[in-house]
């Protein structure tokens, strides 16, 4: 059999949805007019499959104002949908459609491949290539459930659908979610079926700029893998603390932080179905660069009042701070730090784990101490009593802050203490033995002499004594 024919209407989607199956079209709303023509000559009347189709000509047209769809009674619905499709035997072409989903506008371009086999035949694949512009897209509304019921509803899980592959442009002149507010995003989502890329994500944000690549992959166990490279580049931190709600803490928040910061973030995790992170899958590298930063009122700083005056720990200034943290099995490690602020240089290095608990390793020069503002001169003498040294700008006095961020305690770190001065020993020694190496065989006995007494003295130097606990 050969079938021609062409179809011109004007349609009320309301009205022609009678005519539909209940499995594809929940409700429709609007006005439509259409113009499709179709001819293809059969080879068989018996069996008809979707590929029997395939050498169809189908083509077509259609325009659309004020258009209501939703597919299904708990999808999301598109409303004030304008604009105009053409119809190119397998494929449709979105010339430009404007609407909006969940109060967000939207300007579509695209084209949609292979669309009546993938309806009719489950193991047909759906190919999407789209560019989506958003004006101003509202996280929040978006991600909004439909009904208290799928708010209730513990089932909801995140699956990937198999059959379909998306290449997604997109661009949005302003984003919001919360106290986050960014401008001028773009990127690009390409999904396979198993995976989800996320390629060349920009957003000016925080008075900086953040650039993303990321990819979201589907394991065999319905958990996901999440792999995330990003780079910063000049963002405000207070800002940034404020946007995320201070990452869901109390100890530092956006009013106790200021300074601009540039970071290379590495970030792999394991993701469950119901989007929540297994936190012991969670490894990060973290190499960061803070320039004029300030800790205001940072109440974990609060406990060295003992040495230093408490007004000036409550505004600390460093001009520049360069470490890389890494994150691994449940806890934060900081490597060896040098900060040079407005209180007192120091040095630091430690860990903190997720629940809080932080090992603290902080070192600096007893000279810089003793200079600064003390309580009160005899709180200076109770504690450090009277030290004497003929190279005092290097004895260095190191400290170890142990417990949780809400109750640190500080103590001496009497290993690391003897750790450094053993280092200082064997450094002389170097030295020294060098030096033996360069002189005659007589001036070797009288160095090696004085060798041995300089070792007898170090081992003689009297060590700084705190109490235990402060």
């Amino acid at each position: 059999p050969l079938i021609n024919f062409d179809l011109k209407a004007q349609v009320n989607l309301e009205d022609w949805q009678n005519f539909m199956p209940k499995t594809y079209i929940h409700k429709a709303e609007g006005n439509a007019n259409i113009s499709v023509k179709f001819n293809h000559k059969f080879k068989r009347i018996n069996n008809l499959s979707i590929h029997d189709f395939d050498n169809a000509q189908l083509l077509g047209e259609a325009t659309f104002s004020n258009i209501f769809l939703q597919l299904k009674a708990d999808n999301v619905a598109l409303s004030n949908l304008s604009g105009e499709i053409s119809v190119d035997n397998q494929a449709i072409n979105a010339k430009r459609l404007e609407g909006i989903i969940k109060e967000n506008h939207f300007t579509l371009k695209g084209r949609i491949e292979n669309i009546f086999p993938y309806i009719v035949d489950s193991t047909e694949t759906l190919k999407i290539i789209a560019y989506l512009d958003v004006p101003h897209f509202n996280m929040e509304s978006f991600l909004q459930n439909e009904s208290e019921t799928t708010k209730q509803d513990n089932n909801s899980l995140l699956t990937f659908p198999q059959q379909i592959y998306f290449d997604l442009a997109f661009s949005a002149d302003k984003v919001s979610y919360h106290n986050f507010q960014a401008q001028k995003t773009i990127g690009r989502t390409i999904f396979n079926g198993k995976k989800m890329t996320l390629k060349d994500f920009e957003i000016n944000t925080f008075n900086g700029k953040v650039k993303v690549n990321s990819s979201l992959t589907q394991r065999e166990n319905e958990q996901f893998d999440i792999n995330c490279q990003a780079t910063l580049e000049n963002i405000d931190i207070s800002q940034l603390f404020y946007a995320f709600d201070n990452f869901k803490q109390n100890q530092l928040t956006n009013k106790n932080i200021r300074g601009i910061a540039n970071s290379n973030i590495d970030f792999k995790a394991i993701m469950q179905n119901n989007i929540k992170l297994l936190e012991n899958s969670i490894q990060s590298s973290i190499n960061i660069n803070i320039k004029n930063g300030e800790l205001l009122h940072f109440k974990p700083l609060e406990s060295l009042s003992k040495f230093v005056a408490l007004d000036e720990l409550q505004n600390i200034k460093f001009a520049t701070l360069n470490t890389t943290i890494q994150i691994s099995d449940r806890k934060i490690t900081i490597p060896t730090i040098d900060i040079k602020n407005n209180v007192l240089n120091l040095t630091l290095y430690g860990s903190q784990t997720f629940d809080n608990e932080i090992d603290y390793h902080i070192s600096l020069y007893l000279s810089e101490l003793l200079s600064k503002k003390l309580k009160n001169k005899k709180q200076q003498n109770e504690d450090f009593g009277d030290v004497v040294e003929e190279n005092s700008n290097k004895l260095r006095l190191n400290i170890m802050a142990i417990g949780t961020l809400d109750n640190p305690k500080f103590r001496l770190d009497k290993q690391t203490s003897k750790k450094g001065f053993q280092e200082r020993i064997k450094e002389q020694n170097d030295i020294i033995r060098q030096e033996i190496q360069n002189k005659t065989e007589n001036d070797k006995k009288e160095d090696i002499f004085s060798n041995q007494e300089l070792n007898n003295s170090n081992k003689k130097q009297k060590e700084l004594e705190l109490d235990e606990d402060w």
